[in-house]
């Protein structure tokens, strides 16, 4: 999985164009990007040019930017090529959650994740719970996969369950602590994308 699949795929949970909902934290969004969380943002000064309508816009253009912006500040601060050499589900996984909940999240979730799954201990050290890919994080990832059983595509399987179960609980969180968040429900469908 290159980044621009990754970033394609992201696409389509995100969507492809410009919305904005007073309600939303995220405040102004195209295709995922966030106008709060990237405030400078080439794309913002692109869009900008074509408001308030924006028809006719140089969405080619715009799509150059927004890989740009995913492969900088989401794919290469999780580490997404060394993540996807053990399992491109999981790159994408922990790529998606780093796009949506923040890449500390999302690494604090993969960490998480593997402490549980970590058999007491028998497989790796547990990690520190810092949200930072370092050699102690790679290193877990890379034996939780060479672990001899059970087989790859289980194991995949329990890792990609348990970080779609930290995802669930951060958006039951948001919505617990924000009732006027709950319109945003469909959040519930970006977990096990």
């Amino acid at each position: 999985m290159s980044v621009e699949s990754a970033v394609e795929h992201l696409m389509s949970i995100e969507g492809n164009g410009y919305s904005f909902d007073r309600m939303d934290h995220g405040g102004h969004t195209y295709c995922g990007v966030s106008q709060m969380a990237h405030p400078n943002w080439i794309g913002w000064k692109i869009l900008a040019e074509y408001a308030p309508d924006y028809k006719d816009l140089p969405v080619k253009i715009l799509k150059v930017h927004v890989i740009s912006l995913y492969k900088e500040h989401y794919w290469d601060r999780i580490q997404g090529d060394e993540l996807e050499i053990y399992s491109e589900k999981i790159a994408f996984e922990v790529f998606e959650q780093a796009g949506n909940l923040g890449v500390r999240k999302a690494i604090k979730h993969l960490q998480r994740s593997l402490n549980v799954l970590n058999l007491h201990g028998n497989i790796y050290s547990d990690l520190f719970i810092d949200g930072l890919i370092g050699p102690r994080t790679r290193e877990a990832y890379k034996r939780y996969f060479a672990y001899s059983t059970p087989d790859h595509i289980t194991k995949e399987k329990m890792l990609l369950g348990a970080l779609n179960t930290l995802q669930g609980m951060y958006y039951f969180k948001i919505i617990e602590k924000h009732p006027d968040q709950s319109r945003f429900r469909g959040w519930f469908t970006r977990v096990a994308c």
